[in-house]
């Protein structure tokens, strides 16, 4: 698959089954492989009363994203 915003270059697909997602750097595919198809970490906001307790952040960079936005 060709992309005009990358210069025409082919996007990396994603090998996992049933996913049809394409990046156009191979960083951004390993990122989402580690991230959506075999998440091993799972960061929890343990500020009192956040409403993501029970929705932990696969990225540390989303946590600290969420923390600026809402605390």
């Amino acid at each position: 698959m060709t992309d005009a915003k990358n210069g025409g270059k082919k996007r990396l697909v994603c090998p996992h089954r049933d996913c049809t997602l394409t990046f156009p750097r191979n960083y951004e595919l390993e990122r989402h492989r580690k991230t959506i198809h075999s998440p091993n970490i799972s960061i929890v906001c343990s500020v009192y009363g956040c409403n993501r307790i029970s929705k932990p952040f696969p990225r540390l960079d989303k946590f600290y994203e969420h923390i600026r936005k809402h605390h």
